[in-house]
């Protein structure tokens, strides 16, 4: 009895921990968000911000397993993942500012899926994110669907960040592929704007 005593203790005192440490780093996170909206109150600011905070934060690195399981604030700590960890990153922080996304794979000529991205809702549309790469793409000083890609894939090909990165349009004919939706991520209740009081 003594012993199933200590072991039910210890299960409890991990699980209270667990649950402590998941609402500090989702506070953390809230917080990370709100800093990075600080007065913007629109979405394509907030976007643009965001995924620059990502892509200089996040780094790929040789041999790093592209399937570990962290938390968002865990990769965050640990500044090593891939366009699909950035991408899920950039969601959790649009999220907290009221932001609806969802986690996009671009499919290759082959079948094959060489690049995760995200895309945003501004209301009215679903808007490319590409974090991984850090592309702002644009069609009439806007930013670009992948509708708008099919329409005028110079829209990418044209790209100056793209021709510094050297793809090739074969590579990046996964823009303007079906792609596979893979979740939704729905804005927080606070909208846009809004600051959030903890």
């Amino acid at each position: 009895m003594r012993y199933i005593l200590i072991i039910a203790l210890c299960l409890i005192t991990t699980s209270a921990y667990s649950l402590t440490d998941s609402i500090t780093e989702e506070l953390w996170l809230r917080q990370l968000a709100d800093t990075l909206q600080g007065n913007i109150t629109n979405v394509d600011d907030a976007v643009t911000v965001t995924r620059q905070y990502v892509y200089d934060k996040i780094k790929t690195k040789q041999g790093a397993d592209p399937y570990e399981k962290l938390s968002v604030y865990d990769r965050l700590q640990s500044g090593i993942g891939w366009c699909n960890h950035q991408a899920e990153i950039f969601m959790q922080l649009v999220c907290y500012m009221g932001i609806s996304s969802r986690l996009v794979y671009l499919i290759a000529d082959d079948g094959t899926s060489p690049h995760t991205i995200a895309e945003v809702f501004d209301g009215k549309k679903w808007l490319i994110v590409d974090v991984g790469n850090n592309l702002d793409l644009r069609t009439n000083g806007e930013m670009a669907t992948r509708e708008d890609i099919r329409k005028d894939f110079s829209i990418v090909t044209e790209n100056e960040r793209v021709k510094e990165l050297g793809y090739t349009k074969e590579y990046l004919q996964m823009y303007v592929n079906d792609a596979k939706l893979i979740r939704l991520l729905k804005g927080d209740k606070w909208k846009l704007g809004e600051r959030r009081r903890f």
